[in-house]
């Protein structure tokens, strides 16, 4: 069993995403009284949902998981698709909880590539004209980001160039003609479609440079010196606090490994988070997150689905929306979590979740291989648990790996090193 008597924890999601990893680095904050939070991957799209023991409850997007706690910051590492915008609501919907300096513990990476509303425009425009095909997109653009980033490179829009406006003037220009083309194509093959036209109307408004610099310009008042260069995060790990990364969405989901085009666009393997760390010599503890049963926010493969359960367990936390659809539920899936282990990294121990769910089951199904054929899996349950403790030995024995934390509710008080 590794020890949690470490220094930098990195939490890493094993299934699609929803697997509590918010949660958990809100426990981990609290355990090891952390006091930093890195995020090393995803960007606006993510939802990570923690509530406080007091009650607090916030759905975290850019900030650290970590924020309810008073005193910790947030890292926003250059593996971040940022977006400045949302940081802005996501700060106000904070202060409205009663978290009133937020922003002044968030650090960002000068090197943070930016998601702009063109970005997230695109992305919707995409979605939109591939009617029943859709990919189950979050909507927020940070696909359409990655695609330019890998594409300009350096030329690309970083935090760094919200300090010079001029060259944010001009970047900011050449992203939008760059968008306006894509989007006139899209909206050219499918020219009746009024919700494609509405959003071309907005890419197309010449109006919204000038306004979009002014925000942007805001933020770079405002975080002040604390945009940082990479030397930053790497003289904080030498320091004596401890730290925790925290990963997005879910190793199923990782754009090499995952089943295209149901995929994310940024790693959610540990490969970023790795690194990151790279030359500390502190302890490192690699948690991989996983549900007590298979969750799926959106289209794509998934084996072990069952309606009846969506049914039976409802999530308060995840509900159906405009882009992603419906939030899909089912058994635990052995092969797809023994898969994700062999692509994640190296992982050290498990944090299982919302056991508390399944808790009344008198007996839980376990999905321990594929039949039917490679168009059409279908479960095999050859393992029927009868008990939480025999359901969480199961699991440590046929995934090899110890599970360090259990958890039976949201917040950290319903969390226990087992």
């Amino acid at each position: 069993m590794p020890s949690l008597d470490s220094n930098i924890f990195v939490a890493v999601g094993l299934g699609y995403g929803d697997e509590g990893k918010g949660s958990v680095v809100d426990y981990l904050v609290r355990l090891k009284k952390a006091d930093l939070v890195v995020r090393f991957n995803g960007g606006p799209q993510a939802a990570h949902n923690v509530v406080s023991p007091e009650g607090i409850t916030h759905c975290f997007s850019q900030f650290g998981s970590g924020t309810l706690v008073p005193g910790v910051e947030t890292f926003l590492s250059r593996f971040m698709f940022v977006d400045p915008l949302a940081i802005f609501v996501e700060d106000d919907v904070l202060k409205n909880k009663g978290v009133s300096n937020a922003m002044e513990r968030l650090i960002v990476d000068r090197d943070c590539p930016i998601v702009t509303p063109f970005h997230k425009i695109v992305n919707q425009m995409r979605e939109i004209s591939r009617g029943d095909s859709r990919h189950g997109s979050c909507g927020m653009g940070v696909g359409e980001a990655v695609k330019d980033l890998d594409y300009f490179g350096q030329e690309y829009f970083f935090i760094k160039d919200i300090q010079d406006r001029t060259v944010m003037i001009r970047k900011l220009n050449f992203l939008r003609e760059c968008k306006i083309d894509i989007a006139e194509q899209i909206f050219k093959e499918l020219p009746d479609n009024e919700q494609l036209r509405l959003r071309l109307g907005r890419i197309q408004d010449p109006g919204r440079v000038p306004i979009l610099a002014e925000v942007y310009s805001r933020f770079a008042e405002t975080i002040g010196a604390r945009i940082k260069d990479r030397q930053y995060l790497a003289e904080r790990l030498s320091g004596k606090g401890n730290v925790v990364f925290e990963g997005a969405q879910g190793v199923l989901l990782n754009p090499k490994t995952g089943q295209k085009p149901y995929v994310t666009k940024t790693d959610t393997t540990l490969k970023n988070a790795e690194e990151l760390i790279a030359g500390s010599s502190k302890k490192i503890v690699r948690i991989g997150v996983l549900r007590a049963y298979m969750t799926r926010h959106g289209l794509g493969p998934f084996v072990t689905e069952d309606n009846k359960l969506t049914e039976m367990i409802p999530d308060s936390h995840n509900l159906n929306n405009e882009w992603q659809g419906k939030f899909r539920i089912g058994w635990f899936d052995l092969v797809a979590a023994k898969y994700a282990l062999k692509v994640a990294g190296d992982i050290d121990c498990l944090a299982l979740t919302n056991l508390d769910r399944i808790a009344g089951f008198n007996y839980i199904p376990i999905c321990t291989s594929y039949g039917g054929s490679s168009e059409k899996y279908e479960p095999v349950y050859s393992e029927k648990i009868k008990g939480i403790g025999n359901y969480i030995r199961f699991l440590e024995r046929e995934l090899k790996k110890p599970i360090s934390i259990v958890s039976f509710g949201p917040s950290a008080n319903e969390k226990k090193l087992k």
